[in-house]
């Protein structure tokens, strides 16, 4: 009795496995198709390699575990040449879970040119239950990719201007221009034919800046320098316009895009004294005599102007003042204007003239106590640049003793 018991039951136990193997070979028998998610994505471009970001999902549909085998990735030039290839590890993707494949391929460009690009994606899935039943399904996928597409969308770099005014000389005034480029690209772009116009506010040029261009990285900003030289006529105006011109680019496998570079922007003069040098200044010395006449005080004047800069002044509008100094009272006894001259680079000039003084202004002026204490001499002037409506003031005073009678 025992024995037919065991029997009925192990016979049940052999049904049972016969139908749940039954069921499973059939459900594995109409094993659906992951579906296949892929992504793309450019990490890196220059003109010899781009490198990719390959993100593969697959989403099993299915009640029983999934595997991969033998998944990679190939990519092909529109020549048929391959120029980038990479494995994916062997993976299990759990019943109705996702599996996510992500590595960077490497594009390698040999070839003169790639405008197209061929994404074929390969592998085995199946099933293996208890290493009895197993079924596999081939993966083929085919992604094609424009790599005209990606250079197309070449946006123009950001450009901020600098214009330094360094020093002024005969020949005009120095500059330095410092052009800090963006470029918002997330690849390498080269920036070439670098020019520098610059105009007064009339409209009228009055210097140019030539400048090497370079390579400039993804994402990052590059600073262009360059020196010259406008022309001394600008300070009239108000402001300089500065067109920076250039053309940007990218070469990507064989496949150039270039955009040109318009950079327009005003910038405030400086005034001309900003320009002279603050190392020396402009000295200015009195040196005067007398002579006294039958009717009156005749003064010698000498003014004695230093330049210490590289350009060449122009003194004019000359006037000299002499006062009498009755102790802490000062009373105008006369007044002249003398001829100018020009004051040469790195140099000094002398400027000649003579006043007379009357007898009645310089011991009786009103005011005053008979005899002075001595006279107060003052120099006022302008100082410009030939062809510059700027100028500067010039001015200085000498006291000399002439109390004879002490």
């Amino acid at each position: 009795m025992k024995k037919i018991v065991f029997g009925l039951i192990l016979a049940s136990i052999f049904i049972l496995y016969g139908v749940i193997g039954t069921l499973i070979f059939a459900d594995v028998q109409i094993m659906k198709t992951p579906e296949t998610t892929i992504n793309l994505d450019f990490m890196e471009i220059n003109s010899d390699e781009v490198v990719m970001q390959s993100v593969v999902k697959l989403t099993n549909p299915n009640s029983f575990q999934l595997m991969t085998k033998n998944f990679e990735i190939i990519i092909f030039a529109e020549s048929g040449e391959e120029i980038g290839r990479i494995s994916m590890d062997d993976k299990n993707i759990p019943s109705h879970g996702i599996g996510v494949f992500t590595k960077n391929i490497s594009l390698n460009f040999s070839v003169e040119s790639v405008d197209v690009l061929t994404t074929k994606i390969s592998g085995t899935i199946g099933v293996n239950f208890l290493g009895v039943i197993e079924k596999t399904l081939p993966l083929n996928v085919n992604i094609i990719i424009s790599m005209k597409n990606v250079i197309e969308k070449l946006e123009t770099p950001v450009v901020h201007t600098t214009i330094d005014f360094s020093d002024i000389n005969q020949n005009g005034i120095n500059i330095t221009g410092l052009f800090d480029v963006y470029n918002p690209n997330s690849f390498d772009i080269y920036i070439k034919n670098i020019s520098v116009d610059m105009k007064s506010d009339t409209g009228e040029t009055v210097g140019n800046i030539k400048i090497l261009g370079g390579i400039m990285k993804a994402k990052s900003s590059l600073v262009f320098k360059g020196t010259g030289r406008i022309d001394i006529k600008v300070l009239n105006s108000e402001i300089l316009t500065v067109n920076m011109s250039a053309l940007a680019g990218a070469k990507i496998g064989g496949f150039n895009k270039s955009i040109s570079i318009n950079n327009k922007v005003d910038v405030k003069m400086p005034d001309l004294e900003d320009l002279l040098s603050f190392d020396e200044p402009t000295d200015v010395t009195i040196y005067w005599d007398h002579k006294l006449t039958s009717s009156g005080m005749l003064l010698y004047i000498t003014i004695d102007v230093s330049n210490p800069n590289n350009i060449s002044f122009i003194a004019d509008d000359i006037t000299i003042t002499s006062y009498r100094v009755d102790k802490n009272n000062k009373i105008l006894i006369g007044s002249t204007k003398i001829e100018g001259g020009t004051i040469p680079a790195n140099s000094h000039a002398l400027l000649n003239g003579q006043m007379k003084i009357s007898y009645s202004k310089l011991f009786f002026a009103k005011g005053g106590i008979l005899f002075a204490n001595g006279l107060l001499t003052t120099v006022r002037g302008n100082v410009s640049i030939p062809g510059v409506d700027q100028h500067m003031w010039l001015g200085v005073s000498e006291y000399q003793d002439i109390n004879y009678f002490r």
